[in-house]
């Protein structure tokens, strides 16, 4: 009886070793794989017999293999992607909506307002001539060019902005059903015993992945399913997977639920940023835009009107632009055909520049609450900046700590070559010596035999 037990433990022992050797090998093999969670082998007693009133042990058995993951530091990681991620996609679009304004320089908007105001003052010294008329309409246009380009420009990184906002909702919903469907996986595994630490290391990397996108809270049950929710609503779990679309609702791009239509709060992730941009920043850099040139217009035009062409009889009560909408700066098509029609006169008399000087000090007056107009655009390229640097330090902050965290998980998670190797060792040495006492039963066996 005592052979047989002493077989048995060996057995057990090779085999309880060979196991744990196997996972140390995975382990090893995953050394280079970031998304991978070191296992560890927790070996227990086997269960002991009861022979005689005496208690008889039965050697070494594997009582569950860990998964090593903090779930804290997961938590923190991912709050962390989602804060980065929201503010560097706002800096990258926003960085590139400042490249359409090129200030500053020549080709900027506050270079083309000043040149076309100057060219007034030039022609309020020669009120008469034709080639400074010219001037002046060449400035017009000039300046018209150049809001429509920056108008445009802007409105085409808008749209940009809702065509990348539908494909990140498309993604959000290829993650949640990757997530629903190792949900599944998983809790089948967990159920019947058994362990699914690789399909668990494949559904933590969704997570990550879709933290990066959209702001999420994941909690778990019994069963080891991760139940997904954003922003409050329900979106993956073992059994469902929510599809959300994107949808514009008063020139607020959103994303909803296509169960229930219920719009979902973004606060992280890139699609809250490229809902910030498109539903805040851009609508408010265009406002200011518009604010701005009309204003324009209107000063312009209402000295403009006042003044006398070179007709003969002079006339007065000419708009010099025919008005402002949407990027779109027109001017009096009657100038454009003949520049005599500009009207600087004050009197109607010959010579006369007053309303040219008077058009040209616009650009000195605080015409738009309380500022020039050069004042009130500057302000706009100078929020634009800010809005750009406010992103931007708060994702550069918010690496720093990922950096961290990712330094704390790997700690934690990772595996470690040199660890490995010692418990190679170690299993190494006790299935040597599960083999050796095999053998020292083989010869009880047989010293047995010969005694017969």
């Amino acid at each position: 009886m005592s052979l047989s037990r002493i077989l048995n433990i060996a057995s057990r022992g090779l085999s309880t070793y060979q196991r744990a050797m196997d996972l140390t090998s995975h382990n090893i093999a995953n050394a280079g794989n970031s998304s991978y969670s070191r296992q560890r082998a927790l070996l227990g007693t086997g269960r002991p017999e009861y022979l005689n009133g005496f208690e008889w042990g039965t050697g070494v058995t594997i009582d569950r293999i860990d998964r090593v993951r903090n779930k804290f530091v997961d938590n923190e990681m991912r709050i962390g992607l989602q804060n980065y991620s929201a503010n560097d996609k706002r800096a990258s679009v926003l960085s590139r909506v400042e490249q359409y304004f090129a200030e500053p320089g020549t080709a900027g908007l506050s270079d083309s307002i000043g040149k076309f105001f100057s060219s007034f003052s030039e022609l309020s010294v020669s009120p008469n001539s034709i080639p400074l008329r010219n001037k002046v309409i060449s400035q017009a246009q000039h300046l018209a060019s150049n809001i429509q380009s920056v108008y445009a420009g802007v409105d085409a990184i808008k749209k940009d902005t809702f065509t990348e906002f539908n494909s990140t909702v498309n993604e959000v919903n290829t993650y949640l059903q990757q997530i629903q469907e190792l949900n599944l996986q998983i809790s089948n595994q967990t159920q019947t015993g058994g362990t699914a630490n690789d399909l668990m290391d494949r559904r933590d990397l969704a997570i990550d992945k879709l933290s990066e996108l959209v702001n999420i809270n994941v909690t778990y049950d019994n069963s080891n399913s991760a139940n997904i929710s954003i922003g409050g609503t329900l979106a993956a779990d073992v059994v469902h997977a929510v599809e959300f679309k994107a949808e514009l609702k008063d020139g607020k791009l959103q994303m909803v639920s296509g169960t229930d239509n219920t719009a979902v709060k973004l606060t992280g992730g890139e699609l809250s940023g490229l809902s910030k941009v498109y539903s805040n920043d851009i609508p408010a850099y265009i406002n200011k835009i518009d604010e701005i040139f009309s204003t324009l217009v209107d000063t312009v035009n209402a000295q403009h009107s006042t003044g006398y062409n070179l007709g003969d009889p002079p006339i007065n009560g000419i708009n010099f632009f025919n008005g402002y909408s949407n990027g779109v700066l027109t001017i009096n098509q009657d100038i454009l055909d003949d520049p005599a029609n500009i009207a600087v006169s004050s009197d109607g008399t010959s010579g006369n520049g007053d309303i040219a000087l008077a058009i040209s000090e616009i650009n000195n007056q605080s015409v738009l609450n309380g500022n020039t107009l050069i004042e009130s655009y500057s302000g706009l390229i100078s929020r634009l900046g800010t809005d750009i640097k406010t992103a931007s330090d708060s994702a550069d902050s918010t690496y720093l700590v990922l950096e961290q965290l990712q330094y704390e998980r790997a700690s934690i998670s990772g595996v470690s070559i040199d660890e490995e190797m010692t418990n190679v060792i170690m299993y190494q040495k006790s299935y040597d010596a599960s083999a050796k006492l095999v053998k020292v039963a083989d010869e009880m066996l047989s010293t047995i035999i010969n005694m017969v």
